[in-house]
């Protein structure tokens, strides 16, 4: 199966990326890795990748390194907030 992507620009998510982002959420401790998102979403490696990437570029996530993605504040109205951790 593969995941579609709409072209908006920045921030907001349709209602099966705000399923699959739920669902990751729930399901990983702080942080979401390609490998983990791979086993719970049930889709191709190469696509959570894509989808991953995609939810960084509009801020719902923050890329730690490759493949390791953490959930970025729900709050922020832009992607260029840093991470609060200092374990990061």
């Amino acid at each position: 199966m593969r995941i579609k992507y709409s072209q908006s620009s920045l921030s907001g998510l349709g209602k099966k990326d705000r399923e699959r982002l739920s669902l990751l959420i729930k399901n990983t401790k702080g942080s979401i890795s390609v490998r983990d998102a791979t086993t719970i979403l049930e889709y191709d490696r190469k696509e959570v990748a894509k989808f991953l990437s995609r939810l960084a570029k509009k801020g719902w996530l923050s890329r730690v390194k490759r493949g390791l993605f953490v959930q970025g504040p729900l709050w922020s109205e832009t992607p260029d907030i840093p991470l609060f951790s200092t374990f990061i």
